[in-house]
């Protein structure tokens, strides 16, 4: 049995997830499933250089919480059409990987990538708890009835903060670094209050 996060871009598995990635890893095989090549995120690299960087740049981050990655390496460009052509290979990995818990993308994302992972993991009816976050949402506004699952990574928050900062390509290039990266974990001080403790990530049951 495992913990698996699956994603749709280099870097999302530690914005979403790095805190738990780190305190599961403690103790049990945690997997990230990163889908695309994260090829299209600036205009001033070109998409196979940036691809290279993006999947050093995840491996990198994998050392520092200790998890293991698996790319699956489909462009971003059509990214639905060439998501549903490998829907069976990731449900067939998914099988192999053996996980009792999954967390993903939340189906109310802003970015459509996003949302078409939480689609098709929801649509493979695996016999696994699955959880949400999400990301390009600041805040999540959407489902508050539904359950949550809060998690206290006050122990691995330094860990995750490390790990965010392996992704240089999305700070200097994309920029969106600047932006996201600080607010993952100003949200992640935000969930901790709620539970009492410094650090929190939270989830959402799909």
């Amino acid at each position: 049995m495992s913990i698996v996060v699956v994603v749709a871009h280099p870097d999302d598995e530690v914005i979403g997830a790095g805190g738990i990635i780190a305190k599961y890893a403690e103790k049990e095989e945690v997997y990230s499933v990163i889908v695309s090549k994260g090829d299209s995120s600036t205009v001033l690299v070109k998409p196979n250089i940036l691809a290279k960087k993006r999947k050093e740049e995840s491996e990198k981050a994998a050392k520092i919480l200790k998890n293991k990655v698996i790319f699956l390496g489909i462009s971003e460009t059509n990214f639905r059409e060439k998501l549903n052509k490998k829907q069976d290979d990731l449900k067939k990995l998914l099988i192999e990987l053996k996980p009792k818990k999954i967390f993903t993308h939340c189906l109310e994302d802003s970015h459509p990538h996003h949302r078409e992972i939480a689609r098709v993991i929801k649509s493979l009816n695996l016999d696994s708890e699955i959880y949400t976050f999400t990301i390009s949402n600041p805040f999540r506004i959407l489902d508050r009835n539904q359950p949550r699952l809060y998690v206290d990574t006050s122990g691995t928050a330094i860990l995750k903060r490390r790990a965010l900062h392996c992704f240089k390509s999305q700070w200097y290039l994309n920029g969106l670094g600047w932006y996201l990266y600080p607010l993952s974990c100003f949200r992640d001080k935000i969930n901790g209050l709620k539970i009492k403790s410094r650090y929190a990530e939270v989830f959402y049951k799909l």
